[in-house]
């Protein structure tokens, strides 16, 4: 899927007055609806490359190894950060697990910051600079964007396998899927720790 400059500084002026909005007016009305508009008018931006994406890519079995070969990976990462740093909760985290924004969270979350992150950011410093530093820039500024101590070396490992796997499989639907099975992971750990 080609991105071409402007769209690509467009889809990333959006995603930064989003979060930004997010941070601000932490409310449950902001929480359900900012995702789900900015990530509509996202798929606008993107309309043509979504109509002429190749979703038999969905068949292809290799799709599946990778996204396993990143949860293995992401999994224990995670899991790890989290024995060793503690959990701390992100304010969308902390509000949403009491709305019916879930879906609408885990889905909207994973395809932006995928689109973002690996898609926009990673790629195009990837044109310039060599694969691990293209990689680590984009995962560090994944990083510091979730604003959390706790999870910093976490989220900045998570981001940079999830570089290596688009990379590697060469196509976004292999780092989306992985990042929406972590944010259910995170969902059911944030669950948990309320119920107990």
């Amino acid at each position: 899927m080609y991105n071409p400059p402007n769209r690509s500084l467009l889809i990333c002026i959006v995603f930064i007055i989003a979060t930004s909005i997010s941070m601000m007016f932490s409310n449950k009305y902001v929480i359900i609806f900012n995702p789900l508009f900015s990530t509509l008018f996202i798929f606008y931006l993107c309309r043509e490359e979504w109509i002429r994406y190749d979703f038999n890519l969905l068949k292809n079995r290799s799709l599946y190894v990778w996204v396993y070969i990143g949860l293995s990976l992401c999994l224990p990462v995670q899991a790890i950060n989290s024995l060793i740093f503690g959990q701390m909760n992100t304010t969308s985290e902390n509000i949403s697990h009491e709305y019916i924004i879930v879906p609408i969270y885990i889905i909207t979350g994973a395809i932006i910051e995928e689109i973002i992150f690996r898609k926009i950011i990673f790629m195009n410093l990837n044109k310039y600079l060599p694969f691990f530093m293209s990689a680590f820039i984009s995962s560090l500024i994944y990083s510091l964007m979730h604003l959390n101590n706790a999870r910093f070396i976490g989220y900045l490992a998570v981001g940079y396998i999830l570089c290596v796997i688009y990379k590697k499989s060469n196509t976004i639907l292999s780092t989306i899927i992985i990042h929406i099975i972590l944010n259910i992971a995170g969902l059911i750990s944030i669950s948990l720790n309320v119920l107990y």
